[in-house]
């Protein structure tokens, strides 16, 4: 809104930590990995629906609150999906976090860029929980940054956590868009039902 002439935003505050911090705190279960991403990708895919794509899910994007909800922030990279919005992004644009970008991403193709694209970020955040590390290690060369066309799956595939978690991750992260899940709905959709059948007894 304006005052006196003067633009301001109003924001929630969320008083808590980031994930990357949660998770060094907490000793989480495989099933409160998988709802509480699943709960990210329902407010990424709020935001699919109202064609903006956020293109920067990390770690340090999501807020827990004290009561242990996360909460989404930082649409600092965001751009309008939908046709008619005014995309604020050239035809080759590279934008984002290097360890959480998705292939077509990295290479710059804005064209390329889709709802997909965020599962992608999703499975890294979920990758970073079962893990404990970004899924790709970039390094600096000569002013450049490099890294490889894989995550480490072998982590993964030794991570405490049971296969079907792996599996929902390996196939967010694929490097083919269309082998992915087809939306964070969908993502979020497969992760709540492993939830539930985690979770202990009542």
């Amino acid at each position: 809104d304006f005052h006196d002439e003067r633009p301001f935003l109003v924001l929630e505050y969320v008083r808590g930590n980031h994930l990357g911090q949660y998770r060094e705190t907490a000793d989480l279960e495989p099933c409160e990995m998988a709802l509480l991403v699943a709960k990210v990708a329902r407010a990424v895919g709020a935001a699919h629906a109202r064609g903006v794509l956020h293109l920067d899910l990390k770690p340090e994007n999501i807020l827990i609150t004290s009561e242990g909800e996360p909460v989404l922030i930082d649409f600092e990279l965001a751009f309008l999906s939908c046709g008619g919005g005014r995309q604020l992004a050239p035809d080759r644009w590279i934008a984002g976090t290097p360890q959480y970008m998705a292939p077509e991403q990295v290479r710059g193709e804005r064209g390329a860029l889709t709802p997909r694209t965020d599962v992608f970020g999703l499975g890294g955040v979920l990758y970073f929980l079962c893990v404990g590390r970004d899924p790709f290690a970039v390094r600096e060369e000569q002013g450049r940054l490099h890294r490889p066309q894989q995550p480490d799956w072998t982590s993964l595939m030794r991570a405490p956590v049971p296969a079907r978690l792996k599996v929902i991750c390996r196939k967010a992260m694929a490097d083919d868009p269309q082998s992915r899940f087809a939306s964070a709905e969908a993502l979020a959709a497969a992760l709540e039902a492993a939830g539930r059948e985690w979770a202990p007894p009542p």
